[in-house]
């Protein structure tokens, strides 16, 4: 398929193991043999002791009617190491609430599968191929706001608050 990378000796022992290009895509096969691609290996967000695809939350939050558009990515945590957070698009016209989509997604989700933080914006970042940019770093998400205030920006169901 590929020897390497041009004069990226390190990537490509990273990237071709025995023979094989490791790609980064997570999938799955089916009953049938069917194969699908989930989501990409580098984009899981560790919370605790638990491994979360953004892919699959996202695949619930987009279901809902108030969200356009949606990217889930992790934010740092000190007592879990991440925790998922969503970006989110409205749709428009409508207005919804950050516990209202948590909500939606612990009826439809394991509960530390859930986002524990939404960001509201007017537009995901994406980049020249139309696609959401950087998913697996917020702030390509929605800005440097997003690490540097995210009291003011972020908006936390009320159970996932710590108690001090």
């Amino acid at each position: 398929m590929m020897v390497g990378y041009w004069n990226r000796p390190d990537a490509s022992a990273e990237s071709i193991v025995d023979g094989w290009l490791r790609t980064g895509d997570a999938g799955r096969m089916d009953e049938e043999g069917y194969l699908y691609i989930e989501d990409r290996v580098k984009d899981m967000v560790v919370t605790g002791a638990e491994i979360v695809y953004p892919a699959e939350v996202e695949r619930v939050l987009i279901q809902h009617p108030a969200v356009a558009e949606v990217a889930v990515t992790g934010m740092p945590d000190e007592k879990r190491g991440e925790t998922v957070h969503a970006i989110v698009t409205p749709e428009s016209g409508s207005e919804p609430e950050a516990a209202e989509l948590i909500a939606y997604a612990r009826e439809r989700l394991a509960h530390y599968k859930c986002p524990t933080g939404i960001t509201f914006v007017d537009a995901l970042s994406r980049n020249c191929s139309s696609a959401t940019s950087g998913r697996s770093s917020p702030d390509h998400l929605c800005g440097q706001a997003l690490l540097n205030s995210a009291e003011e920006t972020t908006r936390r169901h009320p159970a996932d608050r710590r108690r001090t």
